[in-house]
């Protein structure tokens, strides 16, 4: 199965703003060549966030297959392709397990990083969404309640019903757990779990989601069991 990673970045966030210039959190963070490339940009804290959100989704990908796998930053190198014409910057991160290969969005005021593994050559499209989240904001901005991850999961219930042709109400996105405290979503319809990796995040004012609706099972019996309706 194809395993999903998404990260977003609200950049307005006021942890966000400045970050470029704290030597201790790049040096803690990034690869010698990747502070060099944060240091080129013109826009030195939207490159930092690209990275740091490519690490971020890489991660969420490969320890879904590998839950004891390292999670420090600096072994998640990232390589980006810069394009130009407004279009996702595109690139690999090289991992403890395999490189996965990445996409990010930028948007005015965040951005949102998508990627996948356990697939050969690039990414395979997945199915993404972005909104403002509607959780309460406590002191330490970023940090929502649960009515952002209950909003971000019923987001992404009515994205995944519009994919496969079904009700929002026939799905329902649990949580598993895996090796040690290692938790991640997993989607069920009519009560069966579905081959389907979906991955949450947010960040801020926003949440997001991203899935890939090919590694979904087909419309089998279960799905097309009748409904006593004609």
């Amino acid at each position: 199965m194809i395993s999903v990673g998404n990260d977003i970045v609200d950049l307005g966030s006021p942890l966000a703003g400045g970050k470029s210039r704290d030597t201790r959190f790049l040096r803690r963070v990034f690869t010698a060549e990747e502070r060099r490339s944060i240091a080129r940009s013109p826009s030195p804290d939207r490159a930092l966030w690209s990275l740091w959100a490519a690490k971020e989704t890489a991660y969420k990908a490969i320890m879904k297959g590998s839950p004891t796998v390292s999670s420090a930053p600096r072994r998640y190198p990232v390589v980006l392709e810069p394009q130009a014409g407004g279009v996702p910057v595109e690139g690999f991160v090289e991992t403890p397990r395999h490189p996965v290969r990445v996409r990010v969005f930028h948007h005015g005021d965040h951005l949102h990083c998508i990627g996948s593994a356990g697939h050969a050559g690039d990414i395979p499209p997945l199915d993404s969404g972005i909104a403002r989240s509607c959780g309460k904001k406590n002191a330490l901005y970023g940090q929502a309640d649960r009515r952002a991850s209950r909003h971000v999961r019923l987001l992404a219930a009515v994205a995944i019903a519009q994919s496969l042709g079904c009700r929002r109400e026939e799905i329902a996105i649990t949580s598993r757990r895996l090796a040690g405290e290692a938790r991640c979503p997993a989607v069920h319809i009519r009560n069966r779990r579905q081959p389907m990796d979906i991955s949450f995040s947010h960040d801020g004012r926003y949440v997001a989601f991203a899935f890939c609706p090919d590694t979904r099972s087909p419309l089998d019996e279960t799905l097309a069991a009748p409904t006593g309706k004609e």
